[in-house]
């Protein structure tokens, strides 16, 4: 049982560490900007400008609750964004975790 909880409380740490510039959320979908349709018009930033910061998050929720056994759902993907524009419609700036 302690070992267990040792591994999740582990496992928690080493991705809060992985995020120290932004927020942990669980994208349905994580692309390149040029990947993703009307970017600047739903973001107001260039392809270019958000692909120097890093990967687009489409319809993401944020990952509060570190260590309470709730995480991303199978078909999410755990990413760290430093922008979200639309309450997590799209997060900009995203690195995955893991």
């Amino acid at each position: 049982m302690y070992t267990r909880l040792l591994s999740v409380l582990s496992a928690a740490a080493f991705v809060v560490a992985q995020c120290n510039n932004g927020k942990i959320s669980c994208c349905t979908s994580v692309q390149q900007a040029h990947e993703v349709p009307g970017l600047q018009d739903m973001s107001g930033w260039t392809i270019d400008q958000a692909a120097v910061q890093g990967l687009v998050g489409l319809i993401c929720t944020p990952l509060t609750a570190i260590g309470s056994g709730q995480g991303c759902s199978a078909h999410q993907v755990s990413v760290c964004c430093t922008e979200d524009k639309w309450h997590g419609i799209i997060n900009l700036g995203c690195s995955t975790l893991g």
